[in-house]
């Protein structure tokens, strides 16, 4: 007992060491290296199968596919029999239900198949899946900081980022493995003060060529910790063959 508790205590002064030595930048650079070291994200083009379930609610199955090379971002979605299509298309909309393009007021209503809607799924989509690898986006505020701290009950390293008032008004904190400085994962708060928002909890990871994307999000209440549901990456492939394995 005595030995595991030295032990743990010489562990703890040497993530504390790293936390002060790197910038909040240098680590968030470090993961990327992990994640993405061949810089795949940026120019790829991507299908992934989601499941995406919630406690006491639907669950939905989903194919996302989007090019980042174009901007082109599509998804269809099964959900109480139907089939609800998202498409952004050279910067246009484009919405469907059961492949009909031609929709009625209620079933738009019903179903939020609005652009409104088919932006918020591609920039939920493209910043969740994509990180860390989106924390270079313009705009992105990283402070220099690095703490160390308790996270899913691990001692991991977390960095602050804010985003510039035209891009974002939400505090973010990532959370990164203290030996390979994987991404394990973030919260984010509207308000930090009120201790509001989210936390999600990343594990496991799937492959495509060099490039590493974590399998399971699991979504958090902060401020007592509810379970909010999990989404599951079931499958990933590119169209970019010099990507492939």
């Amino acid at each position: 007992m005595r030995l595991s508790i030295i032990l743990s205590f010489f562990f703890i002064i040497i993530l504390n060491s790293k936390a002060q030595e790197l910038s909040g930048s240098e680590i968030i650079e470090k993961s990327i290296e992990f994640h993405d070291p061949d810089n795949i994200w940026s120019s790829g083009h991507f299908m992934s199968d989601l499941k995406e379930s919630r406690p006491n609610g639907p669950s939905h199955n989903s194919l996302v596919e989007i090019n980042n090379l174009n901007g082109f971002f599509y998804v269809i979605r099964y959900q109480d029999g139907h089939a609800l299509e998202y498409t952004i298309k050279d910067g246009e909309c484009i919405e469907s239900l059961d492949w009909n393009y031609v929709l009625s007021e209620a079933e738009i209503e019903e179903y939020s198949l609005t652009c409104e809607r088919s932006n918020l799924l591609r920039d939920c989509y493209t910043y969740l899946w994509g990180m860390p690898m989106k924390l270079k986006d313009p705009g992105t505020i990283i402070s220099n900081d690095v703490d160390l701290v308790q996270f899913n009950e691990e001692q991991v390293l977390s960095v602050q980022v804010t985003y510039r008032e035209d891009v974002g008004s939400d505090t973010w904190y990532f959370y990164f493995h203290p030996e390979n400085y994987s991404l394990v994962g973030y919260r984010f708060y509207h308000v930090e003060e009120e201790n509001d928002g989210e936390y999600i909890i990343l594990t496991d990871l799937l492959a495509v060529g060099s490039m590493k994307i974590p399998k399971s999000r699991k979504w958090f209440i902060n401020i007592d910790d509810k379970f909010l549901g999990e989404d599951i990456l079931e499958n990933i492939r590119t169209f970019n063959p010099e990507y492939h394995q």
